[in-house]
């Protein structure tokens, strides 16, 4: 892409009025290249664009600001997830959003990237880059702490929910008052908080196995 259209596509996340649209235009553009050497090359012209560009501050406070929306700890915590617990409801659920889209704001990661319909070559293209590659995104794309802390615990709450449906909890020969999925969301919760804590990471580790 020459270089003043990739200027003008960074100059429109910094309009007055710019919502998600204008990053969903950037990524469409970048995964538009066929995921290797191609999309790589793009990736190397969009950092050098940034690097280059007049608001490059204002610029990466932008994406650093959409990575971190409120909507991070939904896209941590949910992407990859069904939303429905059996097969037909999820199986029902898909078909709708098929017809009728839902009206999520543009600003929500989790709805991005499933608008992007991103495959696992997609994740193997980003796990085969070089640090080079990496390092200029490294701390614009950083979750906040705060939004992993929340997303563990909004995990552990949804795995608790399901492990202890009445459907599970029949398959399962202990006690009901003795299922780990009742001590779950507490654990998450204190092993979020204080990581470092091996009194917290013993309990995380004994209720994960």
């Amino acid at each position: 892409m020459p270089a003043s259209r990739l200027d003008d596509r960074l100059d429109a996340l910094l309009a007055p009025a710019a919502d998600g649209s204008a990053l969903e235009g950037l990524l469409r553009w970048l995964r538009a290249a066929e995921a290797g050497p191609e999309r790589t090359a793009r990736l190397r012209e969009l950092a050098g664009a940034l690097a280059a560009h007049p608001g490059r501050e204002a610029l990466e406070a932008r994406l650093a600001q959409a990575w971190r929306h409120a909507s991070a700890v939904r896209l941590l915590a949910e992407t990859g997830l069904p939303d429905r617990a059996t097969f037909l409801g999820e199986a029902l659920r898909k078909v709708v959003d098929g017809f009728v889209p839902r009206g999520e704001a543009a600003e929500d990661l989790h709805a991005l990237l499933v608008r992007l319909r991103l495959s696992e070559a997609d994740a193997a293209w980003v796990e085969s880059l070089d640090e080079s590659d990496l390092a200029p995104w490294r701390a614009i794309l950083a979750p906040d702490p705060e939004a992993w802390a929340l997303a563990v615990r909004l995990l552990a709450a949804r795995a608790a929910a399901v492990g202890l449906s009445r459907d599970l909890l029949d398959l399962d020969p202990e006690p009901d008052g003795e299922s780990p999925f009742l001590r779950l969301p507490a654990a998450a919760a204190a092993w979020s908080r204080e990581p470092q804590e091996p009194a917290a990471q013993r309990a995380w580790d004994e209720t994960r196995s």
